[in-house]
């Protein structure tokens, strides 16, 4: 680092979660429903092991009604990636803005990092 360098350090963290919850047993029994034909046998084992552990009791998902996501083409899927991403992100910078008593104006960068889920496609963290 050079005399002139200004130190980087994190001012705040903050997360956002969709707002659409489902608990271990639904999740699981949706995915039996709309699923179970398509899935071998080993698939569904995970399923079961997956929606099973007991430390997690609710899992949030980036969807208004989980039936979209049933027969959902990948070009719908990314279009509603985006959407929640994008407002979930918001979000969070908001939050740790406020948190950190700044203004977006005073942020040399922030950091994203989004959780791949089953439901939503991938991205790199920013």
């Amino acid at each position: 680092m050079s005399d002139s360098a200004v130190p980087v350090h994190i001012a705040s963290f903050a997360t956002a979660v969709p707002p659409y919850t489902a608990d271990q047993d639904f999740a699981q029994e949706y995915m039996r429903r709309h699923y179970g034909g398509r899935l071998n046998s080993r698939s569904l084992s995970l399923v079961r092991t997956i929606f099973s552990h007991p430390s997690v009791r609710n899992r949030h998902f980036a969807l208004d009604d989980p039936d979209c996501l049933v027969d959902e083409d990948p070009d719908a899927r990314i279009a509603r990636f985006t959407q929640w991403s994008v407002k979930l992100a918001s979000e969070a910078l908001r939050k740790a803005v406020q948190q950190a008593g700044l203004s977006v104006h005073d942020l040399a960068g922030i950091v994203v990092t989004p959780v791949q889920a089953i439901s939503v496609p991938a991205s790199p963290p920013i």
